[in-house]
């Protein structure tokens, strides 16, 4: 598929946030955030609270229009165990909340 073109507007950026009831350190090792394909990884540590929230990454420089965000949660070995996908149409800066929840 090929990517939309962008429109040349100022650099964008993007704040993920995971909300999530999976237990980290058992269930899952670390976090994985793709946008528009480059990975950002974070390592999942039981002290962090993820019932409430925690910010799994950070990144500026973004071309503004069309993203997709995918935040998958990885087990020891890499393994995906479960993940979602947004799109979100950035523009400036964007906070951006991603629940994975154990029922979906």
């Amino acid at each position: 598929m090929q990517k939309p073109q962008r429109t040349g507007l100022s650099a964008a950026e993007v704040a993920v946030d995971l909300r999530t009831d999976l237990a980290p350190g058992d269930e899952f090792t670390s976090v994985r955030t793709e946008i528009d394909g480059t990975p950002h990884d974070h390592s999942a540590f039981l002290s962090e609270p993820y019932t409430a929230g925690v910010r799994v990454a950070e990144v500026d420089g973004l071309d503004p229009g069309p993203t997709r965000v995918l935040v998958s949660l990885l087990d020891a070995r890499a393994r995906t165990v479960a993940s979602r996908e947004v799109r979100v149409d950035l523009s400036g800066a964007r906070l951006l909340t991603v629940v994975i929840a154990r029922t979906c």
